[in-house]
């Protein structure tokens, strides 16, 4: 042990330098990342202060600062200027989401997943375009930026529908929401560049900003979303490069930005040169629509996304971007893609040209809306975040119950939902809560079912008497 520590030294993390070999730095590092992955830093954890760590390892502070990075790359640990370095609130949830394929007989509430009767359209809908004479033309190799045709169908639907007075020459495509969002982040941002986030967000930005090692900076929110004030504050002590926001039925927590927000939002942004990613994904399930930051920012660039709102097998995206990156952009999805699926962009020309989107959309919200009536009825609202037109409620358990220990429960007893910490940035103390989606379970009466299975789980844990729905 170095001879200026001593045995009751009160540190959080006292790693031994005798079991390193080779370069101190990467050996710490691999130190702090097995503790971690081993358990004995538990999530939330503080570590020592790096001067202090340097003084009790004797050790320069320029190794422990290097160390402290190798793994806060990884998204082990997070460091908060005044408060510390943590070690990550998320470090133990899995990267993807996507295990859900191999769920066998779980009743799946955990991932976003719209109704399937729709795809019938879809289908149809492909099956009459490849009865054209021409279709094997829809199978070559096209411009990577879609046809002009393409664009004009697609422009005039997000002018109609999404409500963004965009150009045709705004629009790329790319292979889905993800793809859009990761050619951003590729083409505009720099490894080390830092964007502020709502301190829960969709997980996808997370995995994402991890492997361009972007850092995400968690910005204080209240109950219409990201704060104002805090993103201000934030940014006088970070060099933020910008802002990734879900304004419409932001997930995890359903919540839907005011336009006087919106507004803002932009001052502050536009104050501090932030580019800002505004993401539409679940805008279409509104009946009401704000105007969009991008509307009234030109520092904006929006995402939509046909996922979630017409078929989650037709991969395609729309990034509508002002002219300043559109160039980087478009070189970045070309090296991700060299062309985004000609025919699944003719699909949706076709299913917008016959106004069969119309028929989707509005069978999808009545489908939500009955849905969430089964959900009001057996959930108990007041622990509830919900919008009616979305498809996501979060809900906050009792204080003793932690949220990722009642997902394992859940999934033991056949139910799958997704804990807080799969959404948390950084170490954010959030409350303990779950997302759930309720277009996921294949039928009503799993939805039912998997509801009951979840109310009596909280009532079992909290001494409460069980109330279950009955037909």
């Amino acid at each position: 042990m170095p001879v200026n520590s001593f045995e009751n030294y009160p540190m959080s993390w006292k790693p031994s330098l005798k079991k390193i070999k080779g370069s101190i730095t990467k050996g710490l590092a691999k130190l702090l990342e097995e503790d971690i992955k081993n358990c004995k830093l538990n999530p939330g954890t503080k570590l020592p202060p790096q001067r202090e760590l340097a003084d009790f390892l004797d050790i320069n502070l320029s190794t422990v600062t290097r160390a402290f990075k190798l793994c806060e790359e990884k998204g082990l640990i997070c460091a908060t200027i005044g408060k510390g370095t943590f070690v990550s609130s998320d470090v133990h949830i899995k990267n993807t989401m996507m295990d859900t394929l191999e769920r066998g007989s779980l009743i799946e509430l955990g991932a976003s997943h719209p109704t399937y009767e729709q795809n019938e359209y879809v289908v149809k809908t492909i099956q009459e375009i490849m009865n054209r004479p021409d279709a094997y033309k829809l199978l070559e190799y096209k411009e990577v930026n879609g046809s002009s045709y393409q664009k004009s169908v697609v422009c005039k639907f997000l002018k109609e529908e999404y409500k963004l007075p965009c150009n045709e020459e705004d629009i790329l495509f790319a292979a889905g929401g993800q793809n859009a969002l990761c050619s951003i982040l590729l083409s505009l941002f720099n490894s080390g560049d830092k964007i502020g986030v709502n301190p829960l967000i969709y997980a996808g930005l997370k995995t994402s900003a991890n492997m361009c090692k972007i850092k995400l900076i968690s910005i204080g929110s209240d109950e219409e979303g990201m704060s104002p004030k805090s993103l201000d504050t934030i940014c006088k002590n970070e060099k933020l490069t910008g802002i990734y926001l879900i304004n419409d039925i932001h997930n995890p927590t359903t919540k839907t930005m005011s336009e006087k927000r919106r507004e803002e939002i932009r001052k502050i942004s536009q104050k501090h040169n932030l580019l800002i990613i505004e993401d539409g994904i679940h805008r279409l399930l509104l009946d009401n629509l704000s105007k969009t930051l991008y509307e009234i920012s030109h520092n904006t660039i929006y995402i939509a996304s046909m996922s979630k709102i017409i078929c989650p097998g037709l991969r395609v995206g729309m990034i509508i971007t002002p002219q300043k990156y559109k160039k980087d952009i478009q070189f970045a999805l070309y090296n991700m893609n060299v062309m985004v699926s000609n025919l699944q962009i003719e699909a949706l020309c076709s299913i917008i040209n016959n106004q069969v989107y119309k028929s989707i959309i509005n069978e999808r919200k009545e489908t939500i809306k009955n849905r969430m009536k089964i959900a009001e009825y057996i959930l108990n609202k007041s622990n509830c975040n919900y919008n009616k037109g979305g498809n996501l409620i979060w809900l906050k358990l009792p204080n003793n119950l932690n949220s990722k220990d009642f997902e394992v429960l859940c999934k033991e007893k056949g139910v799958q939902v997704y804990c807080s910490e799969r959404f948390v940035v950084g170490n954010e103390d959030e409350l303990s809560c779950i997302r759930l989606c309720i277009t996921a379970p294949h039928n009503e009466e799993q939805l039912k079912k998997g509801l009951n299975i979840i109310v009596n789980l909280i009532n079992r844990y909290t001494n409460k008497e069980c109330q279950l729905y009955r037909d």
